[in-house]
C-alpha cells in the first residue's frame, strides 16, 4: 500500500508544483498595469526629430556674442522620455551633449539632465510648462562656466514657435537678476 501511495504522491506533487509555477509565471508576466503617458509626456513630441541649430553665447559683458552651430537628433524613449544628441563646434572645438527630458507625475514636474564633452558636471533640472503649452521652463544649479569655482542658478526655457522652429534660452542668475547667457534657434531639417 505504501508503494501505491508513494507512486501516486510523487507525480501529484510534481503536477501541483508545475501548476503553482505556471500561475506565478503568468502573474509575473502580467505584472502591475503599465502607466499611461500624460499630456505632459505627449508634449515632448514637439522636440522629436532632426534639427539644425544656430546659437550665440554671451561670454563677456560688453563684448559681442560668440556664434556657434550644430545639429541635434531627438528621439523618444518609450512614451515617457526624450533624449537628444547634440553635436557641433564651440570656440573652435568639437562639442557634444546629451539632454534627457521627461515628466514625473509624482512630483508634478518636468525633469531633465544634461551632460556634455566640456565638463564633468551632471546638470539636473526640474520645471513646468506654461498655461499656453508653448514654453517649458527648467531650473537647475551647477558650476559657472565664466567664473571658475562659482556655483550658479540656471533657468533654461524651450519655446515652441511652430512645428519646425523652437528657441532655447539659457539664463543665469547674477546679482539677483536673470541674465541671458545663451540663445539657440532650432530649425527642423527637411
Amino acid at each position: 500500500m505504501r508503494d501505491v501511495w508513494n507512486s501516486w504522491k510523487r507525480p501529484t506533487a510534481a503536477v501541483v508544483f508545475a501548476a503553482v509555477l505556471g500561475a506565478v509565471a503568468a502573474t509575473a508576466q502580467e505584472g502591475p498595469p503599465r502607466p499611461e503617458p500624460t499630456k505632459e509626456h505627449r508634449w515632448l513630441d514637439n522636440l522629436v526629430g532632426e534639427w539644425s541649430v544656430e546659437g550665440e553665447a554671451h561670454l563677456e559683458p560688453g563684448k559681442p556674442p560668440v556664434k556657434f552651430a550644430g545639429t541635434e537628433r531627438v528621439r523618444r524613449v518609450g512614451g515617457f522620455w526624450t533624449t537628444s544628441d547634440y553635436s557641433g563646434e564651440f570656440l573652435g572645438e568639437a562639442f557634444t551633449g546629451v539632454f534627457t527630458i521627461g515628466y514625473d507625475p509624482a512630483q508634478s514636474s518636468f525633469v531633465a539632465t544634461w551632460i556634455d564633452s566640456n565638463q564633468s558636471h551632471l546638470w539636473q533640472y526640474k520645471g513646468s510648462l506654461d498655461a499656453a503649452g508653448r514654453t517649458l521652463t527648467l531650473e537647475g544649479e551647477g558650476p559657472c562656466c565664466v567664473e571658475q569655482g562659482k556655483t550658479v542658478k540656471v533657468r533654461d526655457t524651450m519655446e515652441i514657435r511652430g512645428k519646425d522652429h523652437r528657441i532655447f534660452t539659457v539664463k543665469i542668475q547674477k546679482d539677483g537678476s536673470w541674465v541671458t547667457a545663451m540663445t539657440l534657434h532650432y530649425r527642423r531639417k527637411a
